[in-house]
């Protein structure tokens, strides 16, 4: 199936609002806050606004739809109070985009700040077993960006997402999560090389959900891939 372009597209006076503007845009697929980023707690969503906004998304038969998580969560941090308010938050854009029937939640690794980054590395791993596994019926991904790796951010390579992390959390063998990591890539570093190489890697196939493009163009391109319990139908066309 080949990719869908589409863009970040704001949710101002409503999430309903937020397909009107993917549709003007010429959008196939589109990215969206379902929170406010810079908040931890967001506004409790009326069910009449998350039915109107799954309406309008099948019927406009766009898709994928992700949300982008908080920028306060740092799944990475050795504070035991940030770290749980980021458990926390999470596990709400989670429950949010499980709500509006999203593909994923785009996030951020983290910063480990004190310690190491192999530490800072299992600390996100470990924080989203947990998450995932409290909400074993859901089917909403978790999707790691690829950063630029200033000072102690997470995700600047390739063999911290793909290989190193992907492969930890997986490794519990629940059969919850084998479908439930993917990665978005940004190419706007030098790593853009090695990157192709590893994309055309069975590997790289099947862990990228979303491209993020740089330059002149401003939208993002996402692959429809399999979550449990997909069916071709659920499948946008």
């Amino acid at each position: 199936m080949r990719p869908r372009f589409g863009a970040h597209v704001s949710v101002a006076g409503g999430l309903p609002r937020a397909v009107d503007r993917a549709i003007a845009q010429g959008c196939e697929a589109f990215q969206i806050f379902a929170k406010n980023a810079s908040q931890w707690r967001g506004r409790i969503l009326p069910r009449e606004e998350i039915r109107e906004f799954r309406s309008k998304v099948r019927t406009a038969r766009l898709g994928p739809v992700v949300s982008h998580a908080s920028y306060l969560i740092n799944l990475a941090t050795t504070s035991p109070a940030l770290r749980q308010m980021s458990l926390e938050a999470m596990g709400d854009e989670l429950d949010r985009a499980e709500a509006l029937g999203l593909l994923g939640v785009v996030l951020h690794p983290g910063c480990y700040t004190l310690g190491s980054e192999d530490a800072g590395l299992t600390l996100i791993a470990d924080g989203l077993l947990e998450l995932l596994l409290a909400r074993r019926r859901g089917r909403t991904m978790v999707i790691l960006e690829h950063t630029a790796g200033q000072g102690t951010s997470l995700g600047a390579t390739f063999e911290q997402l793909a290989p190193r992390l992907a492969l930890r959390v997986l490794s519990s063998g629940d059969a919850v999560l084998l479908n439930t990591y993917a990665v978005v890539a940004d190419r706007s570093n030098a790593e853009g090389m090695r990157f192709a190489q590893w994309l055309s890697s069975d590997a790289g196939r099947n862990a990228i959900a979303a491209l993020l493009t740089s330059g002149q163009i401003r939208g993002f391109t996402l692959w429809p891939i399999d979550r449990p319990g997909d069916s071709p139908a659920d499948r946008p066309r």
